[in-house]
Order: C-alpha cells, then structure tokens, then sequence
C-alpha cells in the first residue's frame, strides 16, 4: 500500500511539473518575448531556445542579456528556435554569435535576407533549410563550418560568397536552389561533398578550388545550364553521378598539371587516355568516339537525353555496367570489332534502341543488358557468347527475330521474358540449359524448338505464353529423343490455358506420354532432321496478324471466309507467313483443313 502511495506521489509530481526547452525569457526593445537557455559551464552565456513563441515580422535579438543581476552574452540559436516561423520576415542576430544550430531557422518561408555576424563559426545542419524566399545571404569573415542541408531548398537564393576561412560544407548544403547563378567557393576547401549542388538548375559556371582532391557522388547533378567545368590540378577522384543530367554541359576543361585525369575532345578521361570517366551531355546528339579509349566506365552515358547514335571506336574492348543505362533516346550503336565484355544492365531502359551490332569477341550476354530497350526488334547473339544473363533481353516487347550463336551453352532466367513480338524461336543443339521464366509472357509463340542436347530446363519456361483455345495453341518442337526431367511445370495453367502441341522425334512418343508434365500435352511424332527441318506433314497455325504454313514440300492453299468468299490462292513452296485481316478463316492446304482465328498484329 505505501508503494502504491508512492507511485501516485510521483506522478503528481510529474503532471503538475512544466517540461520546458528554456531556461527564461526576456523581450526584446521591441516588446518581443525571447526564450534563453544558460549554457551548462559557460555561465554568462545563452542560447536563445525553442519556446512557445511563434515570430513573425522583423525580429532584432539583442547582443546580450540581463537576468536576475547577471549579464549575459547571446551566443548560439539553438535548434528549432524559429523552425517553421512562416511569417518571420527579417532577424537581426547578435554580434557575438558563434553557432546557429540544426533546423534553427529551418522552414521560415518569408525570411528575405540575413546577415550572419563576423564571429560566427558553425552552421549546423538543416538550419536554413526550405527557407525559399531566402534571397541574400551575407556570409561572416570567421564562418569555418556549413552543416550538410544548411541552405537546401533555398530557392530565391542567387548568389554565394564564402570566406576563406571556410574549410567543411556538408553533403547537400545549396541542394535544390533551383535559382542559384553564382558561387564563390573558399579557397582552403578540399572537398565537394555528395550533392552539394545537385538541383541548381541556373547555376552556369563554378571555380573548383585549386585544394579540392575529391568532387564526390552527385555533386552537380540536374545542374542543366552548367556548360562547361575545370577540373584544377589536384583532383584525385570523380565519383559517380557528379555530372548527371548536366544537359548543357559540352566540355571537361581539365589543367594540364592533373596526374589522374585529361580531356579529349571535351571528354573526360584518364591520364593515360584509355578509359572514358565523365561523357559530356550537352555533345552533339550522333557521336564518334575517339581512338585510343578501350574502357567505357560505369554510368559514363547513363541518363543523356541527347544522345541519339554513337559509334565506338576500334580500341573499345569493355563497356562497363550501366555505361549507357536510361539513355531514353538513343536508337543505334554500332561497337567496334574488339568488344569482349559489356556489364551488367549496359544499356537497360534505352527504350529507343532499335539496331546494336555485337563483336563477335563478345564472350557473355550479362544480367539486364538490354533489359526494357523496347523498339530493339532483333538481336544476333555472336559465336564466342557462351551464356545469356538473367533477364538479359527482358521486356524488349518489339522484338521479332534472335538468332543464336554456335557457342551458347545457357540463357538464364527471365532472359526473354516478355518479348511479347517473339513468334518463332529456335534454341540450336549447343545449348544445354534453358533457366527459369525464360520466354515467360511470349503470349504470341507460334513455334518454338528445344535444341536436342538441352538436359535442364527451369520451372515456368512459358509461364504466360500459353493460348486460349486449340486453334492458337503453338508448336513446341523438343528434339531431344529423351524427356528432359522436370522439377515443376514450365507452362501456365490458368482458366481455359491451352497446351501446346508437343512434337518428339519419331520413337519417343511413349517416353514422352509417360514423362512428367511433358505427358499433358498433345503429342506427335515425326522426323526431326539434323538440320532441324521439324516436320514433313502440313502444319497451319495462326500468327500475330495472319497465319503461318510450315511444309517440307509445295503445297496448295486456298483460304476462305466463314461466308465462303475465296480471300487467298496460291501454291507455296515450302513454309510461309501470309498476312491477313483480323477474324476466322477456313484454311485448306493440300488434303487438309483447318478453322483458323487470326489476332490483330502485336504492338
């Protein structure tokens, strides 16, 4: 019982007692109520403190202070003590501030000009931050210290000027002001921190101190009227996306004195002028890339809105990951003939890119190479290509035509998922394993062949390429004499799914109508030749906008609306496209007749 007295006894004590971020308050010769915190071992000095007030107008904070007999001086605002004031137009801080602390004038969105004290040394982080009426900022002799995001969204801001005796400006420090021409930057600072200027979309030209070693990741990035840049001797490193959607920028200007780095045509590049660092996107939009360069680094293109062509030179022999990712209106490369590695997702989401020719020392198709590069309507895979990354050719939904080299062995998963023009495909006999997803969502497949030396084929091959009803159902030709074992279905069984035909060399039909998965599928026998010739009967399928006629020999075909109205005649030889109008059609070919549905053409 007397604890329990006791616990009450506390939080009595707890409600009536008032939490409070200050120590007093004084107004102002203005009448405005200040709030104070006594700095702990530093008796006669305050901060001015979040309090309940909320500042509006011209707000004047005196240089000292006199409270209960003592006098004392006014030396840091402390954090959030005017955060989100959105009426506070104008302050006047006191001379002997030396910090202004994190958020303290954060959000203040009518405040139009200040004027920081000469003894002031640190800006801490977010203090002036979506202040965007900020228009002039007059920078003290003494400020050593700029905390990341100080003056980020600062969008009224036009010009900067900072004393030497600043040496730190933190990560994202002017981020986003979007009206920023001119900066000075002090002669002491040795490094750009990650997105110092990203966002400054006005700014046009910049002097990099000759001390800076270090332009860090997305210094200027969405800089658009930046056109040209110097790099000064000390440069050491260039981060990734320090140039990024720079659209104006045309030239890299780099001092001759610079051991790491040189220009070439405007390019930026190392000393020994192989490999290409930083592309220019503001260059001409059909580009030739100089000789001598064998390496295109990471991210070199990635994102340029201007590039629509380029040819590499000879001397390329690797393009690195994601060197041309999201260059959105690129249409053609041509490579030279010495490229044996291109990265990982080299060239994803270029949604333009219709034509790319590959050297034939290409040795691996890496992972989301060509990811999303919807227009490429065909692709020839050299003969060195040994594999085919996952996801490689994934969402390239124009592509018609691949055409295999002799030496790949896997296509991994998703390779082609999603390829949605696909409606032949012949996997050749040096194959031996086709991954998971592999030609999922190729929803207009009319003819598909497995390579007979194929052992490993993964789960959910066709998962969404399946057709709707018998008369669209594809053809999927499986060479090998032996039923490759599966490990889950590599077909879609949704509502009203239809499996494909499945044709096996002559001999192996038993095998095949006892194997798993393999057996739900209507299955024919017949000839699969070396050549791969698939069949000697007549087979009539539909394709996207018409229909196909696969025949070893001339045939006669004669084709009719469900009227009766002739719409076609003629005698083929051997196999045929022949395109026709959306609807059904009654198709007789030789001795035999079928009812076919015809598609409207895929987009």
């Amino acid at each position: 019982m007397r604890t329990r007295s006791f616990i009450i006894s506390l939080l009595v004590i707890f409600a009536i007692t008032e939490v409070r971020a200050y120590d007093f308050y004084a107004s102002n010769k203005d009448g405005v109520r200040i709030y104070y915190d006594i700095q702990a071992g530093n008796l006669n000095r305050l901060m001015v403190a979040s309090g309940p007030s909320y500042y509006s107008g011209v707000v004047i904070i005196p240089d000292s202070v006199k409270y209960e007999g003592i006098t004392y001086s006014v030396e840091t605002i402390g954090s959030r003590a005017f955060h989100k004031c959105h009426e506070l137009s104008e302050v006047f801080l006191p001379r002997n501030l030396t910090t202004i602390r994190e958020q303290a004038f954060s959000g203040c969105t009518k405040l139009t000009n200040i004027t920081l004290p000469d003894n002031l040394t640190t800006i801490r982080e977010e203090a002036f931050i979506e202040c965007s009426s900020l228009k002039t900022v007059s920078f003290g002799s003494k400020l050593a210290i700029i905390g990341g995001r100080s003056f980020s969204f600062c969008e009224a801001l036009e010009s900067v000027s900072l004393g030497n005796n600043v040496t730190e400006i933190g990560a994202w420090a002017f981020n986003n002001c979007s009206n920023l021409k001119k900066i000075i930057l002090p002669k002491g600072l040795d490094k750009l921190e990650k997105y110092l200027f990203s966002g400054c979309k006005m700014l046009k030209s910049i002097e990099i101190p000759a001390k800076v070693t270090i332009i860090s990741e997305g210094v200027f990035v969405n800089c658009y009227s930046l056109s040209s840049i110097s790099i000064p001797d000390g440069i050491t490193s260039i981060e990734r996306y320090a140039f990024l959607d720079c659209t104006a920028l045309k030239d890299f200007i780099v001092s001759e004195q610079n051991k790491t780095f040189c220009s070439i045509d405007g390019l930026l590049v190392s000393k020994d002028k192989t490999v290409l660092i930083q592309y220019p996107h503001g260059k001409a939009s059909d580009y030739i890339l100089p000789e001598g360069i064998k390496i295109i680094g990471e991210r070199v293109f990635a994102d340029c809105k201007t590039l629509n062509s380029i040819k590499l030179s000879e001397s390329v022999t690797t393009i690195a990951p994601e060197a041309f990712a999201d260059c959105k209106n690129l249409t053609q490369v041509i490579c030279g003939n010495n490229i044996d590695s291109i990265g990982t997702k080299a060239f994803i989401r270029c949604i333009g890119l219709k034509e790319i020719s590959l050297s034939e020392k290409l040795t691996a198709i890496a992972d989301n190479v060509f990811n999303g590069c919807n227009s490429l309507d065909k692709i020839t895979i050299p003969d060195q290509v040994i594999s085919i990354g996952n996801y490689a050719f994934s969402g390239c939904q124009y592509m018609k035509e691949v055409s295999f080299g002799k030496g790949v062995k896997t296509i991994g998963s998703g390779a082609f998922n999603n390829c949605r023009a696909l409606t032949k495909v012949v996997i050749p006999d040096n194959v031996v394993s086709l991954g998971r997803y592999a030609f999922s969502n190729c929803r207009y497949l009319t003819e598909f062949t497995i390579g007979k030396n194929v052992t490993e084929i993964g789960n959910n091959l066709f998962y969404g390429s399946s057709r709707f009803d018998s008369f669209s159902r594809f053809d999927l030709i499986n060479r090998n004499p032996e039923p490759q074992l599966l490990s889950g279905d590599i077909f879609e069984r949704g509502y009203h799914a239809v499996l494909p035909r499945l044709i096996v060399p002559i001999g192996s039909g038993a095998a095949y109508k006892a194997a798993y998965i393999w057996k739900d599928c209507p299955i024919v026998e017949d000839a699969v030749a070396a050549n791969e010739a698939l069949v000697k009967e007549i087979i009539i399928h539909p394709i996207s906008g018409g229909i196909a006629i696969n025949s070893a020999e001339p045939v006669q075909v004669a084709i009719y609306s469900l009227s009766g109205q002739l719409v076609y005649q003629k005698t083929l030889n051997g196999s045929q496209d022949i395109p026709l109008p959306q609807g059904a059609y009654i198709v007789k070919a030789n001795e035999t007749t079928k009812k076919i549905v015809v598609h409207e053409t895929v987009l």
